[in-house]
């Protein structure tokens, strides 16, 4: 088949690399000259695990103008950036700022795929726009993305599901590429386009619920003596509630959560329906954002970080990712620089330019540790599981250590002779072992 994807970003170029790898001709449309070099070279422009791999095995093209790139194509893949506007919504204007080039240049009988996250109504909008420009003759269906970033790949090849979006009768092209691309017994949930607009919605907004309520619960911890990791094992063990996304940590970050939670609070706004719960869930994460600086003054018995020297492990929202777009580690190295700390950093993926240039970067974790009167984890990087952490503790000047995803044991903080903290766990008055913890999930 020949297909066309329009945005070359983290859900677009995985889509067109997909596709590519699985025998379609497909073209990629993308502005930047830059980013289209490294994808005719099979080379991801930014950091995703997989993608490189994948984009050597098509033969994906990438254009600059639309009208070139959909000429020919029988479906296309819109994906273009829908960042957030001052109320709130999404902004679409890249989304029809197309739709002049693609009335002139889409095949008769075409379909077209709204792969972007967008306000419930934008596939009923879009058709709309067609039909003012002569072409009735368009499918258009709703796709919502489900790809977390470091997993994009596996995520699409291999989905928990697949929601299509349409009026009677359209879905069948995409329901049939569908099919043919992801495992036998992939659900394919085919529905109205409002429905699969509000559902991608509805899912992260789930997601970061849990993420809260767990947050919230870890401080309640804190303040009963409590593990919070028992805590979380026992809640999970419950089939109804199932153990992902209940972790706890410095807050969820990235673009999906953050923006999915305005937007639907946008939407209820405007009908009439204040959403409530929402606006909690992201009063609990702004909060939550600042608890490794606070556990780090708690630990130093200090009411200001000045002079100290902190180590930072990890500065993307989470692993396998160099995003850093409403990352807890940004908050803290903001506080620490204002109040007159110095921060050294080390992370596995993010370039210098993402953090403050106050902010030393250090060649490996251990050597961000070096003189470090305080060190605190921030990304559950895999690597630093096999930090020598008695190594660390020879380094380091002081003996502070903020755990601040619950990465390690608690029992090697202790061998290593680092006084530490997690969040919503803390050394227990008789000592023990605690649960292990190694990764946290905030998509």
């Amino acid at each position: 088949m020949r297909i066309a994807v329009i945005g070359a970003g983290y859900v677009g170029l995985v889509v067109a690399a997909a596709l590519s790898a699985a025998e379609h001709a497909v073209i990629c449309v993308e502005r930047d000259p830059t980013r289209r070099l490294e994808i005719m070279g099979g080379r991801c422009p930014f950091y995703e695990p997989g993608l490189d791999a994948l984009l050597r095995r098509g033969a994906l093209r990438a254009v600059e103008s639309v009208a070139e790139g959909v000429a020919a194509a029988s479906m296309v893949f819109m994906a273009v950036g829908t960042p957030p506007s001052p109320d709130g919504d999404p902004d679409t204007t890249a989304v029809f700022g197309a739709m002049p080039a693609l009335a002139g240049a889409l095949e008769v009988g075409a379909t077209l795929v709204l792969k972007s996250t967008v306000p419930v109504g934008t596939a009923d909008r879009v058709r709309a726009a067609l039909e003012e420009l002569g072409r009735e003759d368009v499918r258009v269906l709703s796709n919502p993305e489900f790809l977390a970033e470091g997993t994009a790949v596996e995520d699409f090849l291999r989905p928990a599901r697949v929601v299509i979006g349409g009026r009677p009768g359209e879905a069948a092209p995409l329901v049939a590429l569908y099919r043919a691309l992801t495992p036998e017994g992939t659900p394919i949930l085919v529905m109205d386009n409002r429905s699969a607009e509000l559902a991608k919605y509805a899912a992260n907004v789930m997601l970061a619920a849990r993420v809260s309520l767990m947050n919230e619960l870890a401080r309640l911890c804190d303040g009963v003596g409590a593990d919070v990791e028992r805590v979380r094992t026992v809640v999970g063990a419950d089939p109804r509630i199932g153990a992902s996304y209940l972790r706890p940590g410095a807050g969820y970050g990235g673009s999906c959560f953050p923006k999915d939670l305005v937007a639907l609070e946008s939407l209820g706004a405007r009908l009439g329906f204040p959403m409530e719960l929402l606006r909690a869930v992201r009063a609990v994460n702004v909060r939550q954002r600042h608890r490794p600086y606070e556990l780090l003054l708690e630990l130093a018995a200090r009411p200001s970080a000045h002079g100290l020297r902190v180590a930072l492990w990890g500065v993307a929202f989470k692993a396998h990712t160099d995003d850093t777009r409403e990352a807890p580690a940004l908050v803290l190295v903001e506080a620490l620089l204002a109040d007159g700390a110095e921060v050294v950093w080390w992370d596995a993926a993010v370039a210098d330019g993402a953090v403050d240039a106050r902010a030393a970067r250090a060649a490996t974790p251990e050597a961000a540790t070096e003189g470090a009167d305080a060190l605190v984890v921030l990304t559950e990087w895999p690597e630093l599981l096999r930090v020598d952490l008695a190594d660390v503790a020879r380094r380091m000047r002081g003996r502070i250590a903020v755990d601040g995803r619950n990465m390690f044991e608690p029992g090697a903080w202790d061998a290593a002779g680092l006084c530490w903290v997690g969040i919503g766990r803390r050394p227990p008055p008789g000592g023990g072992e605690g649960v292990a913890a190694t990764r946290s999930e905030d998509a």
